[in-house]
């Protein structure tokens, strides 16, 4: 597949969907990305299970994530 043919399916992708937020962090040692889309699910079952198991939930950088999202949050409403 050509860049040509890889930009083109990125572009509509990222159409279909209602809310697709992509942001580049320039952090001093390591840069991150962060990504919230959120849609219809458009994955079979199958391919969930396989997803489920290449990225699980329960991971350390997950808990830490939820921690302080939640955490400034409840702050913030305090």
């Amino acid at each position: 597949m050509s860049i040509a043919e890889t930009a083109s399916r990125m572009q509509v992708a990222q159409s279909k969907y209602p809310i697709n937020i992509r942001i580049s962090v320039p952090f001093v040692a390591y840069p991150f990305f962060v990504t919230l889309i959120i849609g219809r699910e458009k994955r079979g079952p199958t391919r969930l299970l396989q997803e489920r198991e290449r990225h699980p939930l329960n991971s350390w950088g997950n808990l830490v994530t939820f921690v302080v999202f939640f955490g400034s949050l409840v702050a913030s409403v305090l």
